[in-house]
């Protein structure tokens, strides 16, 4: 009990209301679904004590034969709908296993998450909740491991997230880009420096650690006008500076995201103008 108050204490205050449970199954105050790539370092996993203890337990060994890690996720964020409260969570979505050919004598193989891998929202009902136990820092790259720590495991979790997370900052740093062209004219900012180039496009990025990662801008567009430049979608505006796994990270100047094999770089980057 004393976990619970602790960590209800630590909880934010209720973010919405919702009139009744209808409206908040609706999806339009909390989303029903996350992907396991959307949580941050703001999240918390934890297992469920309580009425929901025997589910909890059952949904933790059942994802273990088959994947997952059967813990919830949460930012400690709370909502009431018709009067009750609930700890807003969500928990990743396990694969049947395909029944036939463990008739067979065939056994499952878990499947390891994914940065893709689907969460769906959950809701538990605080007067039914005894305790939450095993709360710790949400950490992508051992939620990725499945929660193998084993060095090769935990190695292929890291590649995982780099490329993951790169993607991602990329992104960000793609709509900080033209969210400035906008402000400026449809004008890039300067970009022959990448320290200047940082400086001009934090205050629009929405990620706080996007530039974390060593991106370099091209500077052959720095401060031109988006409408001289032909073919956006081809022209890299950001890249990674050293390959992951024999690729590379990318930002194109329409905002699209890829990694590219690093044997296709060298035309890439000439096509681009990059020196």
């Amino acid at each position: 009990m004393k976990q619970l108050i602790l960590f209800l204490a630590l909880a934010v205050a209720v973010t919405a209301q919702a009139e009744t449970l209808k409206e908040l199954l609706s999806g339009k105050t909390i989303p029903l679904s996350l992907k396991l790539k959307d949580l941050n370092n703001d999240w918390r996993r934890l297992n469920v004590g309580g009425a929901m203890e025997m589910s909890s337990n059952v949904s933790r060994a059942y994802a273990a034969m088959f994947g997952g890690t059967g813990g919830y996720y949460t930012k400690g964020e709370t909502i009431t709908a018709d009067g009750e409260t609930y700890l807003i969570a969500y928990k990743m979505q396990v694969k049947l296993p395909d029944m036939t050919a463990m008739m067979r004598g065939q056994p499952p193989t878990p499947e390891k998450p994914t940065p893709d891998t689907v969460l769906s929202l959950c809701l538990l009902h605080l007067r039914t909740v005894d305790s939450f136990t095993d709360i710790r820092p949400f950490d992508f790259e051992l939620e990725l491991a499945g929660g193998d720590t084993s060095p090769a495991a935990l190695e292929e979790a890291r590649e995982k997230a780099a490329r993951s997370l790169g993607l991602q900052n990329l992104k960000a740093i793609g709509a900080a880009l033209l969210a400035y062209a906008q402000d400026g004219d449809k004008t890039l900012p300067p970009m022959k420096d990448a320290a200047a180039t940082r400086k001009a496009l934090e205050p629009y990025c929405k990620i706080k650690d996007a530039f974390s990662e060593p991106y370099l801008p091209n500077p052959s567009l720095s401060g031109r006008k988006l409408a001289d430049i032909e073919n956006p979608g081809g022209i890299v505006a950001f890249y990674e500076e050293k390959p992951v796994n024999e690729t590379r990270a990318v930002l194109y100047l329409d905002g699209r995201c890829e990694r590219v094999a690093e044997s296709k770089w060298p035309a890439l980057k000439k096509a681009s103008q990059i020196p």
